[in-house]
Formats: C-alpha cells, sequence, structure tokens
C-alpha cells in the first residue's frame, strides 16, 4: 500500500479552533437578524434567509471590512441586514451606489445599532431616494 494513499489525520486541536469560530459566525449573523427584525435596513422589506430573488434573500453586510478590521468581524454592530441586490450595490461589486452614513454626521456607518442612512445613487450621481433606519 503506497502511504499517499492514506488519509490525513486532522489536526484535533485545529478541528475544534474552526468549530468555534463556526460558532461565532453563526451566533454573529443570527444576533444580526434578530436585531434588524428579519427586514432589509435600507429599505424595511421582510427578508427570507433562502429567498428565491436577489431582492427577498437576506444577507448580513459588514460596515467596517473584515480584512482590515479583523477584530469586530463578528461584532454585531459592525453590520447591517440588507437584501443581496442592497447588499452588492453597497460594496465595490455594485459601484457603491447604495452608500450607508451616519445620519448627523455624514461619515461612514460604523455602528449598525444606530439610525443609518441609505442613499441610493444612479451612475451619474444623482439621488434616487434616501431613507435613515
Amino acid at each position: 500500500m503506497d502511504t499517499k494513499d492514506l488519509p490525513f489525520p486532522k489536526h484535533p486541536i485545529r478541528q475544534a479552533n474552526k468549530a468555534a469560530k463556526q460558532a461565532a459566525a453563526k451566533a454573529f449573523r443570527e444576533a444580526v437578524w434578530i436585531r434588524d427584525g428579519g427586514r432589509d435596513r435600507a429599505n424595511g422589506a421582510v427578508l427570507l434567509k433562502a429567498g428565491n430573488t436577489m431582492r427577498e434573500s437576506g444577507n448580513v453586510c459588514h460596515l467596517q471590512s473584515r480584512q482590515s478590521h479583523a477584530d469586530r468581524k463578528t461584532d454585531p454592530t459592525n453590520a447591517v441586514l440588507l437584501s443581496d441586490y442592497h447588499h452588492i450595490l453597497s460594496d465595490h461589486r455594485g459601484g457603491r451606489l447604495l452608500r450607508l452614513t451616519d445620519p448627523e454626521t455624514g461619515a461612514p456607518a460604523m455602528d449598525g445599532s444606530k439610525p443609518i442612512r441609505f442613499t441610493l445613487f444612479d451612475t451619474r450621481g444623482k439621488v434616487v431616494w434616501e431613507r435613515v433606519s
């Protein structure tokens, strides 16, 4: 029997760390869903965890990126619930046409538990709609 055919044993500490990280991520997403009441913070629409379309399927959106702010990766105040459609519009995939800002200062939103101004722009930079929630 060739040794390359033998299964590589899984490291028990790495497996425990992986399970703990997955549990923390699941608890983080659940906390955001509960806090936002299962509604899209951008427009108030009811969302589903496994919707059929991008507008009805919910997604937890980080306010500060997971890479540059790894310490806030599973912090529920660093996220809001958005539809897949609005999530794409809010990041580089959608040209950042949906902007999330602090209603008082106009600075980028940093706390999902506080009110946030959602502003949708068209491709020419004209405001399409605006909502604070």
